[in-house]
């Protein structure tokens, strides 16, 4: 009897462990992957604001950076893919931007959205490059707020059958 006791005493200590163990990985990649949703999501804002500062500063060449049917960084209104490869807000049909649903529901099956690892440099871009895909997509989704414009930076993904979204804001403003 007492060696059935140590038994099982030993074998609930071995799966604690073997739980423990398992679980520690799980969060461990979580974090992992909460720490590349958040800098995705950084790094859509920071691109706004890069296309805002070049289109200011470079006004012959502002439009290389705009979708093609804006001519002042100010007067955008919708939703787009970014990212430091092309540095323009350029996607989707005719490059004049994404759909408004992109930004919303549809996001999770926008290829346009989709990010892909860049073999050769590391960063994260859209398609077009020789890169491993991703389970990231993200959108931009730029409107006015009265004063200037509202950045909404959105990184979303799939993980174990389940979809997740983060979501960074930021208000941009006229300046000279």
């Amino acid at each position: 009897m007492e060696t059935i006791f140590a038994l099982a005493i030993l074998i609930l200590g071995i799966f604690s462990v073997l739980t423990m163990t398992t679980s520690s990985v799980v969060l461990s990649q979580a974090s992992e992957q909460n720490i590349v949703v958040v800098n995705l999501a950084r790094e859509g804002l920071e691109l706004v604001r890069g296309v805002r500062d070049f289109s200011h500063y470079n006004e012959e060449q502002a439009t290389a950076s705009l979708p093609a049917d804006v001519d002042v960084f100010f007067d955008l209104n919708g939703c787009f893919a970014v990212d430091a490869k092309n540095f323009t807000l350029r996607s989707g049909p005719n490059d004049t931007g994404l759909n408004d649903s992109d930004c919303e529901e549809g996001v999770f099956t926008c290829d346009e959205c989709r990010l892909f690892n860049d073999v050769n440099t590391g960063r994260y871009v859209h398609g077009g490059v020789t890169g491993q895909e991703t389970v990231f997509r993200r959108t931009v989704k730029i409107e006015p707020d009265g004063t200037g414009l509202k950045v909404l930076s959105k990184v979303s993904w799939t993980e174990r059958g389940r979809n997740h979204e983060f979501v960074l804001e930021d208000h941009l403003t006229e300046w000279q």
